[in-house]
């Protein structure tokens, strides 16, 4: 995400760990305001909140669930009519007001409606009372798309469709992303975890309880994945040249960028799109972060993605190189079709797993795990609409 949105202003020495952070007092402020319009904010927004762990002797205010303050400018709720989790984000008009209109123009009218759009949708627009500088955004709850694991290639193949056609039809509408990089992706798991999980430990249940392992993989219910945050999004009119200046987006290994320390030179957005979003395949889903290999290892058996990866994270960002989006997409859909069934449901090793012996039984393990699937007539993946 962007800083803007992820990034708070550090805290004095003597701050009290149990009150709540000077970003977070907007929250509190606008809780009946936001309650009003039919969302509910934690408790630790509610007038009057009393930290859980007063009285109970622990000062460790990060093992409560209401000791977990919001990001800068992200913050999580129920709506109300149907409690579903949902998130916000409050942008302010001035300083991103292209930020702003680029999400707008992707999730209203008919362009929201359309089936290639995988950019996160917006349920509800809300414009604060007294505060006209300032926008509101509820959508989805959302987590990371790697967690948990994927369990058959198929699953693999299913989120690299939805990503790789979000950004194609991004591009189609002359808007480059500028950061498509692995944060800058969610999922909509609600139909995996029918209980929930904490919107800030992802790892534990709502009332920090337990931990909150999904109910369902993603062969069973299939999740929504989307595009975020365009805070450095770029939309260009049609008879624009589509260049830019250096935008510094999360993968700091950008061929371009690499080669421009001053950001003086001006460059291709779109052609930078490509070699992100296939840097990404290539550490989350093959060779693995350099940097972080104990979190990010890669796989193995998804070495059919070889040759699409290596062209789209050419060096050179010449069209004769580094595809276009709409060729990397046609690309995909014809190795996708090459897949036997079997290899669909195949289980992709991650290359942490380094004993044969383990291998072995987890893919005699997945085997048995697979043939219920095929006898409850799930499919590897969902079809195309």
């Amino acid at each position: 995400m962007s800083p803007s949105s992820s990034m708070p202003p550090p805290l004095p020495a003597d701050f009290d760990p149990g009150a709540l952070r000077p970003h977070e007092l907007w929250w509190r402020d606008n809780y009946e305001w936001i309650k009003q319009q039919g969302y509910l904010l934690r408790s630790r927004y509610s007038p009057g909140w009393i930290p859980s762990w007063r009285g109970t002797g622990n000062t460790l205010n990060f093992q409560f669930a209401d000791g977990i303050p919001a990001r800068y400018s992200i913050n999580d709720g129920t709506r109300i009519s149907d409690e579903r989790f949902v998130s916000f984000k409050r942008c302010p008009t001035s300083s991103h007001a292209q930020e702003i209109s680029i999400f707008k123009y992707l999730t209203e009218g008919d362009i929201a409606k359309e089936k290639e759009n995988h950019c996160v949708p917006v349920y509800e627009l809300l414009n604060p009372p007294g505060d006209p500088e300032v926008v509101l955004f509820v959508m989805p709850l959302g987590r990371s798309p790697f967690d948990p694991q994927f369990q058959t290639v198929g699953e693999v193949v299913y989120f690299l469709r939805q990503m790789l056609e979000g950004l194609r039809f991004m591009h189609g509408l002359d808007i480059a992303h500028a950061d498509c990089c692995a944060n800058n992706m969610i999922m909509d798991a609600r139909e995996m975890y029918p209980e929930g999980y904490h919107p800030l430990r992802q790892h534990l249940t709502r009332d920090f309880k337990g931990p909150a392992t999904p109910r369902y993989s993603r062969t069973e219910k299939p999740p929504s994945y989307y595009l975020i945050d365009f805070g450095v999004s770029v939309k260009f009119e049609p008879s624009e040249p589509r260049l830019t200046i250096h935008i510094a987006g999360g993968d700091k290994s950008v061929p371009e960028h690499l080669k421009d320390p001053e950001r003086m030179a001006m460059f291709d957005p779109f052609a930078i799109d490509v070699y992100t979003m296939g840097n990404m395949i290539r550490q989350q889903f093959i060779e693995g972060n350099p940097k972080n290999l104990k979190n990010v290892p890669g796989m193995r058996r998804l070495e059919f993605l070889n040759d699409l990866i290596f062209d789209m994270v050419d060096e050179d960002p010449d069209p004769g190189k580094r595809p276009a989006m709409t060729e990397v997409f046609e690309r995909f859909i014809q190795i996708e079709s090459k897949l036997s069934w079997w290899k669909l449901r195949t289980r992709p090793v991650y290359r942490t797993e380094t004993s044969s012996k383990i291998t072995f039984w987890r893919d005699i393990k997945h085997v048995i795990w697979t043939m219920g699937l095929i006898l409850r007539r799930i499919p590897a993946v969902p079809p195309r609409q």
